[in-house]
């Protein structure tokens, strides 16, 4: 069935996308959501889930990704021209020594202002879909705590990051009345703080926290706790008190073996894998 102008976007892309275990299934079955990907430069954020063939696992070694690279100025060029390097060079973390010789971006480093970092993201529709097509931004309001001024306009879904909705969508098929956080009752705690959880099955009173390398990490907000470990703590108690408990997922982890995260979920949640 042909899709009404406007159809296709980051969100319809990847529910399109999960549909299929490789880009060429994906383009022979459906090639209006593959080709909408390739418009909107958001293929590499459509087709993560998708098994690449053995040959490009061994294509790939630091020296080709390097000589690969320098044929491009900018990351955001490698990046829709040549996925597999990238992709490569992001999963075995070589990225600053592929792009050394990269161009930063438009403008030099610190001159970013709130108003230029609105003025990118007003383009977009989510926090992801910012995210991948102008990096330089998105990373300058990331820095300086403009995010939530800069994406006032984006649907709620944008706070939420693609591999969360890839995880829910998996539980989904398990249990479908599993949703995301931002469609469930914010749980207020201590000292009028709210505590979320990524993914709640409310039929049996569990969740799954997936904790991204950059909230969870460098990127956490000292407010009312002073480490990571501590906030975990009390928000585990605050659930179990609820009697709710939920599994922490860590994105490395989830990067590294996404197979062996979804048997220890499944063991968690009780679904046969």
């Amino acid at each position: 069935m042909k899709k009404s102008p406007g159809y296709w976007n980051l969100i319809t892309c990847k529910e399109d996308a999960l549909r299929f275990k490789t880009k060429t299934e994906w383009r022979n079955n459906s090639c209006s959501g593959y080709c909408a990907a390739k418009k909107l430069r958001i293929m590499h954020l459509c087709s993560s889930h998708m098994h690449r063939p053995p040959a490009w696992q061994k294509k790939w070694t630091l020296e080709t990704c390097k000589l690969d690279a320098l044929k491009y100025k900018r990351r955001s060029d490698w990046m829709r021209e040549s996925a597999g390097a990238y992709d490569a060079a992001i999963t075995n973390k070589w990225m600053e020594e592929c792009c050394s010789h990269m161009k930063l971006g438009s403008y030099p480093k610190g001159l970013w202002t709130l108003d230029m970092c609105k003025k990118s993201a007003i383009k977009y529709m989510y926090r992801v879909e910012w995210e991948a097509n102008d990096i330089l931004a998105y990373q300058a309001a990331q820095r300086r705590g403009w995010l939530d001024l800069c994406t006032t306009h984006m649907s709620i879904l944008g706070n939420t990051s693609f591999k969360e909705l890839q995880l829910l969508k998996i539980i989904q098929e398990k249990y479908p009345s599993a949703h995301s956080k931002f469609f469930g009752k914010r749980i207020k705690g201590i000292s009028g703080k709210s505590f979320e959880l990524d993914i709640y099955i409310p039929e049996l009173n569990k969740g799954i926290e997936f904790d991204g390398d950059y909230w969870h990490g460098r990127g956490f907000r000292k407010s009312w706790t002073n480490s990571v470990e501590e906030y975990n703590k009390v928000k585990k108690e605050f659930f179990f008190n609820k009697n709710i408990i939920y599994l922490n997922i860590l994105e490395k982890d989830w990067d590294h073996d996404q197979s062996a995260c979804l048997e220890k979920i499944f063991e968690f949640i009780g679904a046969p894998n």
